[in-house]
């Protein structure tokens, strides 16, 4: 394998020129589709107000019921496809590279032969190849810095326009039922919006730390970012950024960055005062804002006034009563799964099976990354997995030392993390058509290459 990647390299054409406005407008916007947002309030009964709670999208995109949306996504698979025909050498290295990633989707595909939803498995399959493929095109075409930068541009409509919905049109970006008062934004669930503005946060301390231009800009929507993650009361997604702040707050000086720590400590501080307000007090700024306003769903949801019994640390939103019950399930199924989309199928598959929660919660995914990649391709998909975020594990850490020259390199060893953490109590790693799997995908082809790199120098320098 290393033989044949340095061939490739060498067959790899000169350096092309750098992406042009229409190539960095694309990418931005394939961000913002990814991200799930504004897409699933135009297009998306959720987004009309008609859903109850929007637990039904949560899993992500049913494209293939949305003729829009389906459109939409194959577009930017097709666009990437034809990009990368462009520089085919060097995405074959980056891809033969990431050799676990290619036998996850090809394990994925092929288990189209024992799904209950044949055609729904290879569909997904198509969405997680095209989301990996926008992901190789973002490593071959951009710089680190154009990613960061970019993302940091996708996010700003984002950011003000969660807020512009929630005052203008609150039906629509303020859950009901089980989470009433808690804002999605422009997206279909309150988790969603807290992942989303997880990464936002980040990126925008990135720009606004290291960048050099615009740093006021970056502060504010920084802020931003963490205040609309307090607005969604997604437990998850703010304890895992107060984790990330925390972790860069020690990392820093060690890496003799000092300087950088302002952004962390507000950042940290931020997210610790809201958990403390939950878990010690009950309370939500979300909430709390509806009452002031007089647009408070309590008394009208009488239905669902113990719901915040339900919701504690205790059972995590009744995900550890959830747990037990799917490893039962699985272990019908242990070596290969139910197939890649097979198992929440509804009433025609597995999932079938899972009882109706408390308050009528009906669970649509695992709720976590592992057991979902158990549960869909058994212990060789999970195998395969956990081999592909270890390996990347390991190499973030091998290569934190060169933070200290290059600091936005602390990107990928803070997505690992984010991700990491996300992925014990949601159901995000490698999920298709959603940023954090772009961005997950990313940061393995990035660190995989730059090991490949440095190996070839070292057998180079030997000769």
């Amino acid at each position: 394998m290393p033989l044949l990647l340095s061939r490739l390299r060498r067959l790899e054409s000169t350096p092309a020129s750098r992406p042009g406005v229409l190539e960095k407008a694309f990418a931005a916007i394939a961000m913002l589709v990814f991200s799930q947002a504004f897409i699933f309030v135009l297009f998306t009964e959720v987004g009309q107000g008609k859903g109850l709670a929007g637990e039904m999208t949560q899993r992500g995109p049913v494209t293939s019921s949305n003729p829009a949306l389906l459109a939409t996504y194959i577009s930017i698979y097709v666009v990437c496809g034809l990009l990368l025909l462009r520089h085919f050498w060097q995405g074959l290295r980056l891809m033969l590279q990431e050799s676990w990633l290619l036998l996850f989707i090809a394990l994925a595909a092929v288990s189209a032969l024992w799904s209950l939803a044949p055609g729904l498995t290879l569909s997904r399959t198509v969405a997680l190849g095209g989301t990996c493929a926008f992901a190789l095109y973002l490593s071959v075409r951009f710089t680190l810095l154009d990613v960061i930068v970019l993302a940091s541009l996708a996010f700003c409509p984002v950011v003000l326009g969660s807020y512009a919905l929630a005052f203008a049109s609150p039906d629509v970006a303020v859950m009901k039922g089980w989470h009433y008062d808690l804002w999605r934004g422009v997206f279909p669930h309150k988790n969603i919006l807290g992942q989303a503005m997880l990464i936002a946060s980040l990126v925008y301390y990135l720009c606004y730390a290291f960048a050099g231009r615009w740093r006021a800009f970056f502060l504010v929507f920084l802020l931003l970012s963490l205040l609309l993650l307090l607005l969604s009361g997604s437990k998850s997604a703010i304890l895992t950024t107060a984790a990330l702040f925390s972790a860069l707050s020690v990392t820093l000086p060690l890496l003799g960055k000092r300087s950088a720590l302002a952004g962390t400590l507000i950042g940290f501080f931020i997210c610790a005062t809201g958990l403390f307000m939950m878990f010690k007090y009950d309370l939500y700024l979300s909430r709390e804002l509806s009452v002031r306003l007089g647009t408070s769903q309590a008394t009208v949801n009488e239905n669902y006034a113990s719901a915040r019994a339900l919701d504690q640390v205790a059972t995590l939103t009744g995900r550890t009563e959830l747990w037990p019950l799917l490893v039962t399930m699985g272990k019908e199924q242990p070596l290969l799964g139910f197939g890649y989309g097979g198992f929440w199928i509804g009433r025609d598959g597995p999932s079938a099976r899972v009882p109706v929660g408390p308050n009528g919660w009906k669970p649509t995914t695992a709720h976590n990354g592992f057991l979902e990649a158990w549960l869909q391709l058994g212990f060789a998909g999970l195998t395969l997995l956990m081999a592909g975020l270890a390996r990347a594990a390991f190499l973030s850490l091998r290569f934190l030392p060169a933070a200290r020259h290059e600091p936005l390199w602390l990107f990928f060893p803070a997505i690992l993390l984010s991700l990491g953490m996300m992925g014990m109590v949601e159901s995000v790693l490698l999920r298709p058509n959603l940023l954090l799997t772009v961005f997950l995908v990313y940061t393995m082809v990035c660190l995989a290459d730059q090991s490949a790199s440095e190996v070839e120098l070292d057998q180079s320098g030997t000769v």
